[in-house]
């Protein structure tokens, strides 16, 4: 009966030992699990504050090419006199580029490079 005794007070201070064990276990798996929601969080914040970066430089953005269309029209209207004295000839030269746009890739380089030629060195060659 005493070494019965003996083995149930060994075995109450392995109790303990795997008890504190466990707790420290548990202790570092919380430890853990703290620093990677602080490190997420850290990243979360830092990942909206770009995203706002972003909204705000989207926003300047679309607010300049809202006024660079606001110009263009401008630019359009103020040309439209210097088109009326060129006469037909600009609209239908607007008109054979955006046929030409039409063509398969191919015919519409070799039409560029034509249209090109044509304009630098022989004024008298028609595309």
């Amino acid at each position: 009966d005493g070494g019965g005794g003996g083995d149930g007070g060994g075995g109450g201070e392995l109790d303990a030992a795997v008890a504190e064990y466990r707790h420290a276990v548990m202790l570092a798996r919380l430890t853990h699990e703290l620093d990677e929601r602080k490190r997420l969080t850290a990243q979360r914040d830092a990942l909206r504050a770009r995203k706002a970066e972003l909204i705000e430089r989207n926003a300047q953005r679309s607010k300049q090419l809202d006024e660079l269309h606001t110009h263009l029209v401008g630019v359009v209207d103020a040309a439209r006199p210097v088109q009326a004295l060129l006469g037909d000839a600009s609209g239908a030269r607007a008109e054979l580029l955006d046929a030409a746009e039409l063509l398969p890739r191919p015919l519409y380089v070799l039409f560029a490079q034509l249209d090109a030629y044509a304009r630098t060195f022989d004024k008298s060659l028609r595309v």
